[in-house]
């Protein structure tokens, strides 16, 4: 059992490399604080470890409001620029753990996931996200190693973003973000496969399913596969 705890200062820079990334500027207006404390405990004769987070974080920087005006009114009446956000930040609640082991490999089982996170601040894309996941690794006695998992997330946008986006639809204007339709949520449902091909390489196919694509009922549920290869030498 351990206990892990996290926290640092870095620097938020508003020019963030600038348009090709090469602005080195030194130039920032506040600062990231991440925060976080975990809990690693091992259950049973079989020490199924389990990884259990809380934290955060906390930007000190200024961000321009997207609904709200510097007069109060909503940007699309008063057709001034958004009032600024002194400070915003997020929090979460994460943990997996091992509930069922096929051998004695360190990951070799079966794992569960969950992960709740909430951001605090008009400025920010999203207002919250919610994952929950099953992971099965090492289930094939020649293949330890290999893995299969199958994951659901949902994402709920910014209430203030919804509400501009809204309001400017009504008003017929272009929307926020050049989207067609006001944006609420989604969800997407993955299944992967971890293979481990030789000493060094990764095959990951890939399949999601996409409900709600672009946050609005624009486009039909979608489904993607793909695959991605790593290699590290």
């Amino acid at each position: 059992m351990a206990l892990s705890e996290k926290w640092g200062p870095p620097l938020v820079s508003p020019t963030e490399g600038g348009r090709a990334g090469f602005n080195f500027s030194f130039a920032q207006d506040g600062f990231v604080i991440p925060m976080e404390i975990g809990w690693q405990p091992e259950f049973g004769k079989g020490k199924m470890t389990g990884h259990y987070k809380l934290g955060g974080y906390v930007d000190t920087s200024n961000h321009p409001d997207p609904f709200t005006s510097i007069d109060g009114r909503p940007k699309p009446i008063s057709q001034l620029p958004g009032k600024t956000e002194r400070q915003r930040g997020a929090w979460y609640v994460g943990a997996d753990q091992m509930v069922f082991r096929y051998g004695k490999a360190a990951n070799q089982g079966i794992i569960l996931y969950g992960l709740a996170g909430w951001n605090m601040g008009a400025s920010l894309p999203n207002q919250s996200q919610y994952t929950l996941g099953i992971i099965s690794q090492g289930m094939f006695p020649a293949r330890i190693t290999d893995a299969i998992s199958f994951f659901w997330t949902r994402q709920v946008v910014n209430r203030k973003i919804t509400r501009m986006q809204e309001m400017q639809s009504d008003m017929g204007l272009p929307l926020l973000g050049g989207v067609s339709k006001p944006q609420s949520s989604f969800q997407v449902l993955e299944l992967t496969y971890t293979a481990f091909v030789s000493p060094g390489v990764k095959f990951f196919p890939d399949l999601q399913y996409i409900i709600h694509p672009d946050a609005n009922r624009v486009y039909p549920n979608a489904l993607l596969a793909g695959f991605r290869l790593l290699a590290q030498f």
